[in-house]
């Protein structure tokens, strides 16, 4: 075999292993971009212990709920600018959602007053 033989054929070899790797990472992909939300990552947040009646109850309960939504939706772990984008919507989603869930004057309050507008903070005032 001359040398510029052997080298198409390493040359094949590379592209078939790189298409084959190229194959496996976009089924991957494909597989964890479906809607199911059965496979959402969950944390579970304590508040034991405080008071949602008090204004610093609330806002330590607020920082518990922001902390575990930036661990869950891997806030600042991505320099690319779809991965971040994609990250900050999952950040204020599951803090609305765990607010909501919550469901409680003082903190919907503080989180209108932090992440919402003044229409969203006018209905929360409305309930208390």
């Amino acid at each position: 075999m001359t040398t510029l033989n052997l080298n198409v054929t390493i040359a094949r070899r590379y592209i078939v292993i790189l298409t084959a790797i190229v194959a496996q990472l976009a089924a991957g992909y494909a597989s964890a971009d479906t809607d199911r939300t059965d496979d959402v990552p969950k944390i579970v947040v304590s508040l034991a212990g405080l008071s949602l009646a008090t204004p610093k109850g609330v806002d330590i309960a607020y920082d518990r709920i922001r902390s575990a939504a930036k661990i869950v939706c891997h806030v600042d772990q991505s320099r690319e600018l779809g991965q971040a984008a994609r990250a900050r919507a999952c950040f204020k989603t599951a803090v609305a959602d765990a607010v909501a869930k919550i469901d409680r004057p003082l903190l919907s309050a503080l989180h209108a007053s932090r992440m919402g507008g003044l229409e969203q903070l006018n209905t929360v005032a409305k309930r208390i």
